[in-house]
């Protein structure tokens, strides 16, 4: 929920500025299949994409069984399997799956032939000659070796809105399960869940951001760690020296699958209002980021509010660093995070887009984000390999959803160049 609450007795609600989100809906997508002589003949497979849970192929909501048709969430725990085993991508893992109906084995098998016959083909086929131009292919030829993986989820949880808050912690903590990702970036969390979440999430450490315990309207970022596959070595948490939000940055330097990195988890100053104030953070945030670089590989997200002209503001992103969206093809199905026009818990009031039409106006924007940055004298490095949304079905048995934002998830691979 993007309100400002400031502290003791000058609390303020704005409305975010609707002038700044997009009015392009992003189409719906479904499973595609490609014929393999279609694909040596010339298709580029650029139109292969990863199958999230936010794709809808007719409308209806998605994740429902029905006959015959495979849910979305078994379709991307089978995809990020076959990317695990593998060690390729989401183009990849979506072409091989789809062509022998969603069955691992056989998909892993018919890929682990079909790249022996590209890369050691000494004849220059038409057909290896076809396949080596494809994307993929190009990926697997020059792919460094993988030496280990790790999972990641961002998400505000709107802690603020009380509505349905128990039903709606007790979903998250559902989907963390099953979920079950090594690093947890929560922003919006509250003092009447923090103890159910930790509760019910015994494997992970909790880092928590300070907060004023007799204010009514506290609010805070955690950084969730899973205990079995992540070793704490450090946390600093520092409030912004500009906030009227309680805002800042909880920075954890942790080792994960035999690299040490710096996790910085943020919460930017919300609303239009405030634009010059999460500019600033975002440069404070930037530069931090670009400093932990020199010795270690940084990943830094969260609920940054930005709108897409506030990062030139900030000065850009940090040489080196890539915004994990971007980087991970930039679907339009993973875009905004803050979707009106799809999630029911935001509520905006009786807005209408041009005196003419009146028709509602339905924002999205683009507020969490995450970005990662690789150390140059680090050899082994981490590797984003797909970005998807959580949280994108409603809370069993309610007409709610989990939050008002959609959760980032990102699977990385660890890489020897």
């Amino acid at each position: 929920m993007d309100t400002v609450k400031r502290k003791a007795e000058d609390d303020v609600i704005e409305t975010v500025e609707l002038s700044d989100s997009s009015e392009e809906e992003a189409q719906p997508v479904g499973p595609k299949k490609r014929d393999l002589k279609k694909t040596a003949s010339g298709d580029s497979g650029e139109n292969v994409v990863f199958l999230d849970s936010d794709c809808e192929s007719d409308g209806k909501e998605t994740g429902k069984d029905e006959p015959g048709v495979l849910k979305v969430d078994t379709m991307n725990k089978l995809l990020k399997e076959f990317i695990l085993i593998t060690k390729s991508d989401s183009n990849i893992a979506q072409f091989f799956l789809s062509q022998h109906d969603w069955k691992l084995e056989v998909a892993v098998n018919d890929f682990m032939s079909l790249s022996g016959e590209i890369l050691n083909d000494k004849n220059n086929s038409q057909l290896a000659n076809s396949m080596k131009n494809e994307p993929w292919a190009k990926n697997l030829q020059s792919s460094s070796e993988v030496l280990g993986a790790f999972s990641f989820i961002s998400w505000n949880i709107d802690g603020l809105d009380k509505r349905n808050l128990g039903p709606r912690t007790a979903n998250l903590t559902r989907i963390l399960k099953e979920e079950s990702p090594d690093v947890v970036f929560l922003q919006e969390v509250v003092p009447e869940t923090i103890d159910e979440l930790k509760s019910n999430l015994q494997d992970y450490k909790f880092l928590v951001q300070d907060y004023e315990k007799n204010m009514s309207e506290a609010y805070f970022v955690a950084t969730l760690l899973k205990k079995n596959t992540v070793k704490v070595l450090e946390h600093i948490d520092r409030p912004f020296n500009n906030t009227v939000m309680m805002r800042g940055l909880l920075s954890t330097e942790i080792e994960i699958a035999g690299i040490k990195m710096w996790l910085l988890n943020t919460h930017l100053e919300s609303t239009a209002n405030y634009k010059q104030a999460r500019v600033a953070q975002l440069q404070m945030a930037f530069k931090e980021m670009k400093d932990k670089c020199q010795t270690h590989h940084v990943l830094f997200a969260g609920d940054l509010n930005l709108r897409d002209a506030e990062v030139g503001l900030a000065g850009d992103i940090p040489s080196g660093a890539v915004d994990l969206w971007e980087a991970c093809d930039k679907r339009d199905t993973c875009k905004y995070t803050w979707d009106s026009s799809r999630n029911s818990n935001i509520q905006l009031g009786s807005f209408s887009q041009g005196s003419s039409s009146r028709q509602p106006y339905k924002p999205r924007l683009r507020f969490d984000r995450a970005y990662l940055g690789t150390c140059k004298g680090n050899s082994n490095r981490p590797l984003a390999v797909h970005f998807g949304l959580v949280g994108i079905e409603k809370v069993p048995n309610r007409q709610c959803y989990t939050s008002d934002h959609w959760g980032l998830q990102v699977q990385f691979t660890i890489n020897k160049p």
